[in-house]
Order: C-alpha cells, then structure tokens, then sequence
C-alpha cells in the first residue's frame, strides 16, 4: 500500500535535486532563481530568517547541501535503502521549504511543502513497507546467513481472543487481570527466536 506514495516522494525528490544541479543559475547569485537570491529575498519574511540569513553567508555550499540531499532522499525512498532515515531527510527540507518558500503562500493548502511534510511522515512511520526495497533484501538475506528462515508474521490478537484460543487456565500462564507469565504450549503468543550456532563455532 506504500508503494504509489514511496515511488512518488521518491522520484519527485531525486527529480528536485538533479534538476538544480543542472541548472546553471542555481549557484549563480545574480541570477533571480538562484539559491541564494531566495534566500536573500525571503529572510524577512520567513519564521528561519537567521537561519537564512547565516546560509546566505556560504551559498554555494548550502546550495549543494540541498540539492544532494533532495537527491539522497529521493534515491533512497526509491531503492527502500534507509527508508525511515530517507524519510526524516525529506520530511526536515520539506518543512524548511514550507517555513520559507510557502510560509507566505495563503491559504496554506495551496503550497505543496506542508503536504509533503506529512506524506514523509507516514514513510517514516511504516519506512519502505517491506516491498520491494533493499532494506527488506538485506534484512531477509541476514536472516539467511544466520539459518533463520523466513520473518514470523506479527498480528494482534485482542485479550478476549487470545484466552479463548489458549484458555483461561494456566496451559498459557494467562492471569485475571490479562498478562501472560508463560509462554509455553500457546500457538499464538511469540516465542524468542534461536539463533542457530554456527559449525566451527
């Protein structure tokens, strides 16, 4: 289900970051559109403006910053390498472009950056969603190596339930009050996961 939306983030953020580098008025400060010119222009009027005012005293490299880390986030939202980490680096230069380039914009549901703030929110919540990413691969190709088979499926089970399906007594060690002191005997409570020693070790 997070697929559309991590396929989205991903490719518009990798397509923000290569379009500044390849923009030539991007570092150019007499250009209007370029970095620093923005940035000049809305330090008066943006909730950050120190902090504008400070990056406009290295412009090229905090120019740089963006645009490789646009592109970072959008490659790894793409991949799923790092997603939860992907995630944060998106959501922090969405709200930094929310809090200069449409702080102004009103009303504020016309500016794009407060909802990619809370679009990267869900991917930093739930990070790739375990479908086709890298994350998933290296996690599922670890587990290999240590001979553990594939990752046990987690569901909830609600109290009420899970004491019907294991019972009241004490095959599952479950008391009045809900809490389960032994594991033991009861199909659905989790059980710790063995890792298998190594020959030669």
């Amino acid at each position: 289900m997070l697929l559309p939306l991590r396929v989205f983030l991903g490719a518009t953020f990798t397509y923000a970051g290569l379009q500044k580098l390849a923009d030539p008025g991007y570092l150019d400060p007499n250009n209007p559109t370029s970095a620093v010119h923005q940035m000049l222009r809305l330090r008066d009027s943006s909730p950050i403006g120190p902090m504008l005012s400070l990056s406009a005293h290295a412009p090229t490299l905090v120019s740089l910053v963006i645009a490789f880390a646009e592109l970072a986030v959008g490659v790894g939202t793409l991949l799923g390498l790092w997603a939860r980490i992907a995630a944060a680096g998106g959501a922090l230069l969405a709200l930094t472009f929310f809090l200069t380039v449409s702080w102004n914009t009103t009303p504020y549901y016309f500016g794009a950056d407060i909802v990619f703030v809370f679009a990267w929110s869900v991917m930093f919540a739930f990070g790739s969603g375990g479908g086709l990413s890298v994350d998933r691969w290296l996690k599922d190709r670890a587990r290999r190596d240590l001979r553990l088979g594939p990752e046990p499926i987690t569901v909830a089970v609600d109290v009420p339930r899970l004491r019907k399906l294991c019972g009241r007594g004490q095959k599952c060690g479950l008391e009045p009050d809900g809490q389960c002191t032994r594991l033991a005997g009861c199909p659905v409570l989790p059980l710790t996961e063995p890792i298998p020693t190594r020959q030669g070790e």
